[in-house]
């Protein structure tokens, strides 16, 4: 069981850390540049994605260290 949630905890923060740069590398325009409607939304989604992004590492940590036990239990 442990080895499922270890797996699975590495598949989430791998998928989060992918769709929060997908979506960095799609707001960027011709000259490279990130591009918000205002202030405001480029303040409030850069606040988002950072949370989600050290949210994605601490799981993936979660996930490593779960392997660890597993590994070393067996």
């Amino acid at each position: 069981m442990t080895i499922f949630f270890a797996i699975l905890l590495l598949i989430i923060g791998v998928l989060v850390l992918y769709f929060t740069g997908r979506r960095r590398f799609y707001r960027r325009g011709f000259s490279g540049l990130q591009q918000f409607r205002s202030y405001e939304a480029a303040v409030f989604i850069r606040l988002l994605e950072n949370l989600f992004r050290l949210l994605a590492w601490i799981l993936i940590l979660a996930g490593l260290s779960l392997l660890l036990v597993f590994w070393y239990n067996h």
